[in-house]
């Protein structure tokens, strides 16, 4: 697509009166206005302040209008949307004889990496007027509180919107909290490609992995580009995986595909045309870099079981199919197994055959939960009953330790060759589980009743890999770490509780 001039729309609220100085030749414009346009207003239709991460400021002000000179006089405000932790007057005062007051807002506690939007207001029947012209009624007020981005690096950016290629410093938030990614920015990216037509402040972030700085996504669906055009109003950058778009690596060139939207000046977004990213990661990089006339080596198998290795989710459809198991029976005997994804509902999948036939186990499957495109196996479930026991039960379980637990989840998700690989969730406390184990209650030769361990091996390091291999599907509907780090509360999860220990001699 040729690209059309785009000029960048910047509303601006405009006072509906001029205050003059108060000296005789303008008395009668502001003293002596006639009584039917006597009023007040706001002096802008928004007003607001952006503060840094160790800001100290208290309270913000700002000034309200009168265009004439009269009485001492209270004014009602009316205040909608704003959050508790604002202390927001319910009225302000004008002072006899002057025509400008102040409007004081409690601002401390704000959060760093947040923004606060709400609405002030007077009543209608009371804005002031000169001729056809009102004043300002609403204004709305924005706080935020920034990240201190600190400089990492350096990168030579380019995209096919604007054609160029520029160095951008690439920042991150030091004070962005997650235990598996960084927040990372290219502050002014549109600007920096395009100064002639977009404008200052409007900002790409994104998230990378800590320790690796592989790609994970973007810090939100749709982010403002900072460019508009007169027919199809303000464009946007888009990252959407659900609609097939990837942010991937190869050493240290970054690319990202997705699409450039755009409002019509409204408040729907809609996806105009295609878009693509791309960055070198220069200054600062610490990574491997391909040798110079080599050929690049197929990358090696990951090893463990970090969340790493999972790449993608996907819906309960894209999970059904036939399956081969292979894992890990206590750190050293590989096993495998034949195994069926059958879908329960758009929400669950069950899993039967991962375990043997001992004590003529009749398998009724384990209920795979989807959240986030990702697939949670919890513990505590009856996955079917054998000869002895009704219920037989599976928990997951530590290959390192032999502890079985009650609370500790696995989750699983696409590699990028298609198979589907399970690991510990990273939020499930100090303990790390790997495997998966089933147990039953029945009566010893004591007379006792006893806990047994139903199959003859324990699933550990699970990996499934489909009957007709594919790559993984482009169709996440959310990145690994954000649905790692939600299901958190979807989950309620509380951390790992240990119920006994089983090992195979």
């Amino acid at each position: 697509m040729k690209k059309i001039t785009k000029l960048f729309a910047i509303m601006a609220g405009v006072a509906a009166f001029t205050l003059v100085s108060c000296d005789d030749g303008n008395e009668g414009a502001i003293y002596n206005m006639p009584a039917e346009e006597q009023g007040y207003s706001f002096l802008t239709e928004s007003a607001g302040a952006s503060y840094g991460p160790a800001y100290t400021e208290k309270t913000y002000s700002f000034k309200m209008a009168r265009n004439f000179a009269g009485e001492a006089e209270t004014l009602a405000l009316t205040c909608e949307g704003a959050n508790p932790l604002f202390t927001v007057p319910t009225s302000v005062e004008f002072k006899a004889g002057e025509t400008l007051a102040d409007v004081t807002i409690g601002i401390a506690g704000m959060e760093t990496g947040k923004s606060y939007s709400f609405t002030l207001g007077i009543d209608s029947a009371k804005v002031s007027s000169l001729g056809e012209t009102k004043g300002i009624a609403k204004t709305e007020l924005t706080f935020a509180v920034d990240y201190s981005w600190t400089k990492i690096g350096v990168c030579e950016v380019s995209d096919d919107w604007s054609s160029a290629t520029v160095e951008i410093d690439l920042e991150y938030a030091p004070e962005y909290e997650s235990a598996d990614v960084i927040l990372c920015r290219f502050a002014n990216m549109e600007y920096l490609l395009e100064p002639n037509v977009a404008v200052p402040g409007y900002h790409f972030q994104f998230f990378l992995a800590k320790g690796t700085y592989d790609p994970v996504g973007t810090a939100a669906t749709v982010q403002a580009m900072g460019e508009s055009d007169s027919s199809y109003g303000n464009f946007y950058w888009i990252y959407s995986p659900a609609s097939g778009h990837t942010f991937t690596r190869e050493y240290n060139v970054y690319a990202l595909s997705g699409y450039v939207g755009y409002d019509s000046f409204g408040s729907s977004i809609s996806a105009g045309w295609y878009y693509n990213l791309e960055f070198t990661w220069t200054e600062g990089w610490t990574g491997d870099l391909p040798e110079e006339g080599g050929d690049d080596e197929e990358p090696e198998e990951e090893a463990g079981n970090g969340f790493g290795a999972i790449v993608a989710g996907g819906t309960a459809d894209d999970y059904v199919g036939t399956y081969t198991a292979t894992f890990i029976n206590d750190g050293k005997k590989e096993g495998s197994a034949e195994v069926t994804l059958t879908k329960v509902n758009d929400n669950t999948v069950s899993m039967t055959g991962l375990f043997g036939s001992k004590y003529e186990f009749e398998d009724a499957g384990l209920v795979l939960d989807i959240f986030g495109g990702l697939l949670y196996v919890q513990p505590g479930q009856v996955i079917g009953k054998n000869k002895y026991a009704d219920e037989v039960y599976a928990f997951t379980y530590s290959s390192e330790t032999g502890y079985y637990y009650d609370e500790a989840m696995l989750v699983g998700g696409f590699k990028e060759n298609g198979d589907i690989q399970f690991v510990n969730y990273s939020y499930n406390g100090e303990d790390v589980v790997d495997g998966i184990i089933n147990l039953f209650e029945a009566m010893g030769d004591d007379e006792q009743m006893h806990t047994y361990l139903g199959a003859d091996y324990i699933p550990c390091n699970i990996v499934l890999t489909p009957a007709e291999q594919s790559e993984a599907p482009a169709k996440s509907i959310k990145t690994v770490a954000q649905s790692l780090e939600e299901a958190r509360s979807f989950f309620n999860v509380k951390g790992s509780h240990i119920m006994g220990n089983i090992r195979i001699k």
